[in-house]
């Protein structure tokens, strides 16, 4: 599929890179469809990526995996995630969390209360809502 994008221009997003999310993200339920992206901006590896959405141009979230910066990051996934996703025993799933950048990439927090799931298995994704106090909407990182 070939896709025009706001920050990466035209993009050629192979078929089995889209991600189905049945209730959208929270704020845009009316997305369904979108590609986790590599980050094509730098030659150096960083640990973001994009999530585009297939519906708008315009509409990308930079995530990262949480476990880089949070190694004890854990939680249970509620049963409807479970019953959304198809979660099997092969399943093979993607946790990530959506970063924001205020000015300084190095000023870049995460959050945790919200993951995105996905079961790159059958392609589904999720946002989850975990209401623990051990968790932010805006995590820093900490070296």
């Amino acid at each position: 599929m070939r896709l025009d994008t706001r920050y990466f221009g035209e993009l050629d997003i192979p078929d089995d890179h889209i991600i189905h999310f049945a209730n959208g993200l929270r704020g845009f339920e009316d997305h369904k469809l979108f590609a986790i992206i590599n980050n094509y901006d730098t030659e150096e590896p960083v640990p973001f990526f994009w999530l585009q959405s297939l519906k708008d141009p315009e509409l990308a979230f930079v995530l990262t995996v949480p476990f880089i910066f949070k190694p004890d990051y854990a939680f249970d996934l509620p049963e409807d995630t479970e019953q959304i996703l198809r979660i099997s025993e092969n399943s093979e799933l993607g946790i990530y969390s959506i970063v924001t950048i205020p000015g300084e990439v190095k000023d870049f927090t995460y959050n945790l209360m919200g993951p995105i799931v996905v079961n790159y298995s059958t392609r589904e994704g999720d946002q989850v809502v975990l209401y623990n106090d051990n968790f932010s909407l805006h995590e820093h990182f900490r070296s």
